[in-house]
């Protein structure tokens, strides 16, 4: 005998459902990341998150409301249902509305992912034309292509470097493309880009991310500061000295004087010299 859709029985298998396919978009995200840069740590949470996969697999057989530990709450819950009709109509919509919500977010983990394989692929210019498109990660207030900056980071981690200039350039276009070339976020790629280079040992090239990044906004004087590094180690002091400056007047605006990024930037801006400079004196 079929049990009444009121009892709710044939609805259980919804939210293992569900379960079971998150768990497997982040088990097809870590399978991704794990060449790139595999690690004990990683390889574990694999593991786990496979276990939970096939866990989620099995039928789910103690959560059937014919179970005695489900029985009674189920049974009040279909007495309320009959002394107050709208309960049903209330129980239907907002299950309605929690089944869209996350299909909606398992449609935009998809969407993502597919843009991930293409990069992980070697397909870039693909990838870019996804994650430009339909910037999910964007949309629910990340970054565009926030799991390809992931991605990126775990390639500079692995010294994986000029694979990861690759994806920057497409982390880049992304930028370009959703907030325009102008943008403050597209001066921090480039600076990302300056510090990637820097690395690589192709200071002309680090250069000119640097002075791209400042060219559009100065920000709090990263660009600035790695930019006088750069030119200080060069030998060029007088310019150095210079953007060390400016640095100093952005960081003690944003951060203040007793901040981390000030002390750093102060620190470097002595090491021009034997003796101590003092710091240039507030704006007024």
């Amino acid at each position: 005998m079929k049990s009444s859709p009121a009892t709710g029985e044939s609805k259980q298998p919804l939210c293992p459902n569900l379960t079971m396919i998150t768990s497997g978009i982040i088990l097809l995200y870590s399978l991704l990341f794990f060449p790139i840069c595999p690690s004990p740590d990683l390889a574990f949470a694999i593991g786990i998150e496979f276990a939970l996969f096939l866990l989620f697999l099995l039928p789910i057989r103690h959560a059937r409301t014919g179970h005695p530990l489900f029985s009674w709450p189920q049974r009040k819950l279909d007495e309320l249902r009959g002394k107050f009709p709208l309960l049903t109509k209330i129980e239907s919509n907002w299950r309605k509305l929690t089944i869209f919500a996350a299909f909606t977010m398992i449609l935009a983990a998809l969407i993502d992912l597919t843009a991930l394989w293409l990069a992980v692929s070697g397909l870039t210019s693909a990838s870019v034309s996804v994650y430009s498109a339909l910037p999910v990660s964007y949309l629910i207030g990340n970054h565009p292509a926030l799991s390809l900056e992931m991605l990126t980071g775990a390639c500079v981690e692995s010294h994986q470097l000029a694979r990861a200039e690759s994806l920057y350039l497409a982390v880049l276009n992304v930028r370009k493309n959703v907030y325009g070339p102008t943008h403050p976020m597209v001066a921090a790629l480039y600076a990302d880009l300056g510090d990637l280079n820097k690395k690589m040992h192709r200071d002309k090239v680090a250069q000119q991310c640097y002075r791209a990044s400042m060219t559009i906004t100065e920000g709090h004087g990263r660009a600035l500061h790695s930019l006088a590094n750069l030119l200080r180690d060069g030998g060029d002091a007088q310019q150095s000295k210079d953007l060390y400056e400016r640095a100093l007047e952005l960081r003690a605006e944003f951060f203040g004087r007793d901040s981390q990024q000030y002390q750093t930037t102060l620190h470097d801006y002595q090491s021009l010299t034997d003796k101590s400079l003092h710091p240039p004196a507030p704006t007024q």
